[in-house]
């Protein structure tokens, strides 16, 4: 799943990351698709590793990502009526 199995065949690039991850303010973010996130994700983890300086900035950039993903997933579970079974298999220990 590392940011190099990327989009268009990219390839990990600090250079470039450092501009995406600081583009957590973008207006697009509501209509970019699980892949896309899941993708810039992808890459800030990788960029942890290999770019100790700004480890800190990856990290909360990856953290913005998992927050999308969470609202998008909660929203999937209110819209498909699936909220009260989520409820009850997590009392229940199914996780």
């Amino acid at each position: 799943m590392g940011a190099e199995a990327g989009q268009q065949g990219s390839t990990l690039s600090i250079e470039g990351s450092r501009v995406n991850f600081i583009d957590t303010e973008s207006s697009t973010w509501g209509t970019s698709d699980f892949q896309e996130i899941n993708y810039r994700m992808s890459t800030m983890v990788d960029c942890q590793e290999i770019d100790a300086q700004l480890k800190t900035q990856y990290q909360n950039a990856e953290t913005f990502y998992w927050i999308l993903i969470a609202g998008r997933l909660k929203d999937f579970i209110l819209r498909n009526h699936s909220w009260e079974q989520f409820m009850q298999e997590d009392k229940e220990g199914k996780r």
